[in-house]
């Protein structure tokens, strides 16, 4: 049966994807006058936002300002290419950078609420050199908070409708290659056309599909938690228009994941990797049994660079009943003592053993090799001198029976690929055009376009939101 079609187009812009982008761009295009069409795969509005930690970034802020911190976007955009290794796409990152601020005021002026001690220098991922990260108290759910209520009067207005559950397929384009319209799947799985001048792709990343990972990503595996429906549809969708990926070079994993045992489908941060809040008791090694790094290296990009070059970027903390009885604070801080203690030799990911030559057997590692990288550790612990990798933080020897190993994964949340546009975000063609009338913004540009290959402090959610709100206020053309 074919699509059923509108016979006049009534919408001045339909967004495909009703998420971080999709929401600001949506609304703002509709405080314009745009009337506008929002197609969300979902059954509410928000994408990541329902799972997102909320971290974002912003310099020359009033909350800055507040706390007497100096601070511009001159400055935060310095400190970014240095975080990305320059590899950021420059142009793309200024114009973020330079409109963050405005951003968060608009959220704080719509109720958005930050941390009382905020903004920080977040250690997860490298910092900055000057406080300017922030979150709030109901992470990403404070920024869907502060938006809806704006998307939501646009829809009483009647300048906005909103179709939840509706899965867009493709876009309509003319013998010039001119898109015209969207082909989805409705709520009711009957197939639709509608026809618009201005289609944006909003429609976020691509970290739960797994061979489109490995296709986009320079065949990295993929070890990821989040959004269900980050399966990199809108990806595809762009390029069968004629559109091109970038940035699929630039990749960078997380320091480090496991799989919950509480969701197989899921690689989560359960255990505290980072030197700043937990100096490492543990020892890692390889899926070769030997040490590859530094553990308590302050630097977390050069911790997760060093993934990069494992097989399957994964890694086992090993300690032993020592160590569990002497180190401060837990290693494993997201599952309850009891839940852990269930865990052991019954989950693939929890091993435990009266040897190491057992717990070696266990890990599907060479006992000879564990043995002597765990002698050759326990010599730098004697010695106070870590010859090998210059770890400082030597406290204790790995003697006490029974042995634990937990496997540990480069995790990823994002999809560093994205289509390619000019600064309008129109999106280009293989000979670097733009195809009339399509545009794309939120992840569907890639992580790699604002990041590089590294982690630059709230460039995940800052250029979703900002981009959005420029191009819902400013690029769009009737």
């Amino acid at each position: 049966m074919p699509p059923v079609s509108e016979p006049v187009p009534i919408w001045d812009v339909i967004v495909a994807g009703g998420g971080t982008a999709g929401i600001p761009l949506a609304l703002f295009a509709a405080q314009r006058g745009a009337r506008v069409l929002v197609l969300e795969r979902n059954d509410k509005l928000g994408g990541t936002l329902h799972l997102s930690s909320g971290q974002l970034s912003a310099a020359g802020t009033r909350l800055q300002a507040a706390r007497a911190i100096e601070d511009t976007p001159q400055k935060h955009f310095d400190d970014a290419m240095r975080i990305s290794h320059r590899r950021a796409d420059g142009p793309y990152l200024r114009k973020v950078i330079d409109n963050a601020a405005d951003t968060l005021h608009w959220l704080l002026d719509n109720g958005f609420e930050v941390m009382p001690d905020h903004p920080i220098i977040y250690l997860a991922h490298e910092p900055y050199d000057q406080p300017r990260t922030y979150f709030g108290p109901r992470k990403a759910l404070g920024i869907l908070d502060a938006m809806l209520p704006l998307y939501q009067a646009q829809e009483r207005a009647g300048r906005v409708q909103t179709l939840l559950q509706t899965t867009v397929t493709g876009v309509i384009q003319d013998s010039a290659g001119a898109v015209a319209g969207v082909r989805y799947d409705d709520s009711q799985s009957v197939s639709r056309e509608v026809r618009c001048k201005n289609i944006v792709l909003a429609l976020g990343g691509y970290a739960r599909h797994p061979e489109r990972f490995r296709a986009w990503t320079h065949d990295y595996p993929l070890y990821s938690w989040g959004y269900e429906h980050a399966r990199g549809d809108g990806h595809q969708i762009g390029l069968d228009a004629g559109g091109t990926l970038e940035h699929g070079q630039k990749y960078l994993c997380t320091f480090a994941g496991i799989r919950n045992p509480k969701d197989p489908t899921q690689v989560n941060v359960l255990s505290v990797l980072t030197p700043q809040l937990r100096a490492p008791w543990e020892v890692y090694v390889s899926l070769g049994a030997k040490r590859f790094l530094r553990e308590d290296h302050p630097s977390v990009d050069a911790r997760e660079r060093a993934l990069l070059h494992l097989p399957e970027m994964s890694f086992w903390a090993i300690y032993d009943r020592g160590i569990a009885d002497s180190a401060p604070t837990p290693f494993v801080f997201g599952l309850s003592a009891e839940e852990l203690a269930g865990l052991w030799n019954e989950h693939p990911s929890f091993k435990h053993a009266d040897s190491i030559t057992a717990l070696a057997a266990a890990c599907q590692l060479d006992a000879a090799t564990l043995t002597a990288t765990l002698e050759r550790y326990n010599s730098a612990v004697a010695s106070g001198k870590d010859a090998e990798f210059g770890r400082e933080h030597l406290p204790q020897a790995l003697r006490e029976p029974p042995y634990y190993a937990i496997l540990h994964h480069g995790l990823s949340v994002t999809g560093w690929a994205g289509l390619d546009t000019d600064e309008e975000l129109r999106v280009l063609n293989t000979e670097r055009k733009p195809i009339p009338n399509l545009y794309a913004v939120g992840e569907l540009l890639g992580f790699g376009r604002a990041n590089g290959d590294a982690f630059v402090g709230g460039m995940g959610l800052q250029p979703a939101l900002t981009m959005g709100r420029l191009l819902g206020q400013r690029m769009l053309k009737w």
